[in-house]
């Protein structure tokens, strides 16, 4: 039997009692706690919507005033500034409640050296605060909290201030407007010109990728091609070049561009994969063309260096800005680059052999450029010149009798068909859009009668006037009767002006080529040379060493002129190379006995004899030694113009008749024919205006102005 006492039994319900009293004091404590914290987040939350709510205000305000001004420059607008951001706020329902106010300021802005950020300057003159700083407030309910305090006799206001500022300026850069001229020559909606050159040089391709909706609407600006080049400075480094700063940085960054380059680019740029597909059949088309592959541009350009863009500023060191930001036309780009590759080579106009007596060929000298700069900023259209060359030699029937008897007449005709230049003279920046006045120059440019220089004829701008050298034009019986140049003045001028806003356009009237007054000017210029000492063609001044060597080498350099074998012509080449002579004008008289010959077809003639006679055929072979054929050209070309024995006894006893007597008869004998055929040759030039026009879609001495973008400075906030 167990006698030990028993020990209580434990109260629970006593513990649990002393718990339930724990939870509640805890809850005691920390439910205000909570509260306070939540009307804290509710209140900071408020407050914090309603400042940002001010400062987009205070944004769009200075914004808008900013960009509203003319010059951008807020210290000469007077009250607009304040006006225009008043404007502005009232769009956003600011200004009108009570407790709201808005206060606009000019203020100068200077740059911190260390950190680069622009802040506001009080040390900056009245007449140089170009930055507009808008300041906007408005009176809330104070803190909850606060007002809360009140109600138990705290201290407290029941409304707050709140205020925010912005301060925006434009570029210090002068407006800029991007345009072109003679745009006609690129419409994306005839290609013809395009066309012929691609066909002319061997790249047949679909062309209608060029004028698709999707590349017709591309657009590109100079800073996002520098970025697809994969230049490494940063947007604003390369606004802050001058246009020759940045020419020389991409120069050393990128170099030049191959064609098939610059339409990768534009492969990059579409955002349509089909277009890019079509776009990409053109590049490799160009890649491994002849002519075009190897063939270069470069993309930027200055008012003194060539470029497909032509980048402008107000001075030589003035920074581009925001002209990085313009507008380029993708197709346009595209269009002009490839016409650059192509420069300096002759298209043949089909269907112009007139019987033999005249054949016509076309070239594009100059590609157009795309100009962007400010006021002054010129642009020019593509430069394309026509040559006809008029010879009685391969005329039917007749030619063959007066090559008998020794009698030729040869007009080497070269016309500068286009000739425009477009000048930016103002940009007005207080309208919307904003427009810009271009002053066009048009011109059916010069003619020239003469042959020119090796290699000119199609590669080198300017007019025809400062590269024509005499030829001998007229040859009887052997001997040169005519020996001269003609250079002739443009034959029409235009000038107008046109108002344009982005995306428009302008034509200028197209002019008719007046065949009867050009022909009628140069016979004023033939009968000149009859009358004057050099009719009947003294010796040309020959060529030196140097350049002899030099001619000598561009030509054995061209590529369908290269040795059928290593260091061995054929005959055939030979003849090939006689021809090239004829076609650059290097055919001047030599004589050849009794008959006068040809400086080309002496050389080959030399070229062909055997070693005994100095020649350079090589023996038991059919084939010329390259090197000897080579020194003989370099020797031919520097021998003088002279005329075989019985030219020169007919220049002997035709001279003096001829200058005393032949050329006041020939003036008015020419001058009654010209009076009863200029009317109808002034008839034929405006059917030769329409054929070119309708084959390769040239309006004659019509320009096209194109305004492609204006910038009146880009707006940007500071601070």
């Amino acid at each position: 039997m167990n006698l030990a006492p028993r020990r209580p039994a434990p109260r629970p319900h006593r513990a649990r009692t002393f718990q339930r009293g724990a939870i509640g004091i805890l809850a005691a404590v920390t439910l205000p706690i909570a509260i306070l914290a939540t009307v804290l987040a509710l209140d900071t939350g408020r407050l914090y919507l309603e400042q940002r709510d001010l400062q987009k205000i205070a944004d769009t305000a200075a914004m808008e005033a900013i960009s509203r001004l003319p010059s951008g420059n807020c210290a000469a607008a007077g009250s607009l500034p304040a006006t225009y951001a008043s404007e502005n706020a009232a769009a956003y329902g600011f200004g009108s409640a009570a407790g709201e106010a808005i206060t606009t300021l000019c203020v100068g802005l200077s740059t911190n050296s260390s950190t680069g950020v622009r802040a506001p300057d009080d040390t900056t003159p009245a007449a140089e605060r170009r930055a507009v700083q808008v300041t906007v407030s408005r009176e809330v309910p104070s803190s909850l909290i606060l007002r809360g305090g009140s109600l138990f006799g705290a201290g407290g206001s029941d409304a707050i201030t709140l205020s925010a500022v912005a301060t925006a300026e434009k570029d210090l850069v002068e407006p800029w407007a991007e345009f072109s001229v003679g745009a006609q020559l690129l419409s994306l909606g005839d290609d013809r010109l395009l066309d012929t050159v691609l066909s002319a040089v061997g790249v047949n391709t679909d062309l209608t990728v060029l004028s698709a909706a999707g590349l017709a609407s591309a657009r590109v600006t100079p800073a996002g091609l520098l970025r697809a080049l994969g230049v490494t400075a940063s947007i604003d480094e390369l606004k802050a070049l001058s246009p020759a700063g940045l020419v020389q940085l991409v120069d050393t960054e990128v170099g030049v561009l191959g064609i098939d380059d610059l339409i990768n680019l534009g492969v990059q740029v579409v955002s349509d994969d089909t277009l890019g597909a079509s776009l990409g059949v053109l590049r490799d088309a160009v890649a491994t063309n002849a002519v075009l592959g190897p063939a270069s541009v470069k993309l930027f350009g200055t008012p003194d260096t060539p470029g497909l863009i032509r980048l402008a500023a107000g001075s030589a060191n003035d920074p581009l800005g925001s002209a990085l930001d313009a507008q380029i036309n993708l197709g346009e780009l595209l269009s002009t680059g490839i016409l650059a590759g192509a420069g300096g080579r002759a298209l043949t106009i089909p269907n112009t052999n007139l019987l033999g007596l005249a054949t016509l060929s076309l070239g594009v000298v100059e590609p157009p450029t795309i100009a962007i700069g400010p006021v002054g900023t010129q642009a020019y259209n593509a430069q394309v010149r026509l040559h006809v060359d008029v010879d009685t030699s391969g005329t039917v029937l007749v030619g063959n009798l007066l090559d008998l008897l020794g009698t030729r007449i040869r007009l080497p005709i070269t016309i500068d068909l286009t000739d425009a230049r477009g000048t930016l003279t103002a940009i007005d920046c207080s309208v919307s859009p904003a427009t810009a006045t271009v002053g066009v120059e048009s011109r059916i440019g010069s003619v020239c009668v003469g042959t020119l220089p090796p290699g000119a004829l199609w590669s080198i701008g300017g007019s025809c006037t400062d590269q024509v050298q005499s030829t001998a034009l007229v040859t009887l019986l052997g001997g040169t009767l005519l020996n001269g140049k003609i250079a002739l003045p443009a034959l029409a001028e235009t000038d107008t002006t046109a108002p344009l806003s982005p995306g428009e356009s302008e034509l200028t009237g197209a002019n008719t080529l007046n065949l009867g007054s050009l022909l009628d000017d140069l016979l004023d210029g033939l009968t000149a040379l009859l009358s004057s000492t050099d009719a009947g063609g003294g010796a040309a001044q020959p060529f030196s060493a140097a350049q002899a060597t030099a001619i000598a080498d561009s030509i054995l350099a061209l590529p369908e002129l290269a040795p059928n074998q290593p260091g061995r012509y054929t005959i055939g080449r030979l003849w090939d190379i006689q021809h090239k002579l004829d076609d650059l004008g290097l055919n001047w008289d030599r004589p050849a006995f009794l008959f006068t010959g040809k400086m080309n077809a002496e050389w080959r003639s030399k070229t062909e004899q055997l070693p005994l006679t100095n020649g350079c055929y090589i023996v038991l072979t059919s084939y010329y030694d390259a090197a000897c054929a080579r020194t003989k050209l370099i020797a031919a070309l520097q021998t003088t113009s002279d005329v075989g024995l019985l030219g020169a006894i007919v220049n002997a006893l035709l001279s003096p008749l001829l200058n005393a007597v032949g050329g006041p008869l020939l003036a008015i004998v020419l001058d009654a024919l010209m009076a009863a055929l200029e009317p109808l040759l002034d008839t034929i030039g405006g059917v030769l205006t329409t054929l070119l026009s309708d084959i390769l879609g040239i309006d004659l001495g019509r320009t096209e102005v194109e305004m492609r973008d204006i910038g009146c400075g880009m707006p940007r906030l500071v601070g």
